[in-house]
């Protein structure tokens, strides 16, 4: 059975044990891996699909999409964000880690900024689950990442909601609670489906001087 690792240094003998005791396996398929949070070999082929999706707002220059939002993937972000497994975030870097090289160049001295939660769902979570999933990367990338972001109101989940109810549950949702003027932008999303959420996002950061705005998202069903 071909494995696959997810870095470039071998196991500790407490690794090893633990996954002789509790093999870990593919988050999509569920076969067993070398390290916990990797997928296997032949999901990593099928997950391949760096994507430019199309943009609908004049205030985004550029989305980027790393995996489908089918199967695994799906599973795992619902297990993170409504689940609370937030070891399972590895398995989301992992992806990140595996497809860097498909994923653009940006300018330099972009500015990070992860697509907020309210503080009720920060603190019922305990996390953001974006910034679980993108911070290694961006340390790698040596791009900034500052809370430039906030929602002023909490809001309903968008998954259950058409598009034209998304777009209104949305508008002002956030506001900039940091200088962005001149800036170029990066926004990070977990999920793109509509674009409603991270086109409010760059719309407000539009409005408050930011520059070209990026949106790099984990997963898209588009």
């Amino acid at each position: 059975m071909k494995r696959v690792a997810a870095g470039k240094f071998p196991l500790s003998l407490i690794d090893s044990l633990l996954n002789l005791l509790f093999p870990p396996k593919c988050p999509a398929c569920k076969a067993i891996v070398e390290r916990q949070g990797d997928f296997c070999e032949k999901c990593l082929k099928k997950l391949s699909k760096v994507r430019f999706l199309k943009t609908m707002s004049p205030n985004v220059r550029q989305i980027v999409s790393v995996a489908p939002y089918t199967g695994g993937v799906r599973e795992l972000i619902a297990d993170i964000k409504f689940n609370k497994q937030k070891g399972k975030a590895s398995s989301a870097r992992n992806l990140l880690k595996e497809y860097d090289s498909a994923i653009p160049a940006y300018p330099r001295g972009i500015l990070a900024v992860y697509v907020p939660i309210s503080k009720e769902r920060l603190k019922e979570r305990g996390f953001n689950q974006v910034e679980l999933i993108f911070k290694d990367w961006l340390a790698v990338r040596d791009i900034e990442a500052l809370e430039v972001l906030i929602r002023k109101r909490d809001t309903k989940p968008q998954f259950n909601l058409s598009p034209k109810e998304r777009k209104a549950n949305i508008e002002g949702a956030f506001e900039v609670v940091k200088d962005v003027r001149d800036r170029d932008i990066l926004l990070l999303d977990d999920i793109f489906t509509t674009g409603a959420t991270v086109y409010e996002c760059a719309k407000t950061l539009k409005e408050h001087g930011a520059k070209d705005i990026f949106v790099l998202t984990l997963s898209s069903n588009k």
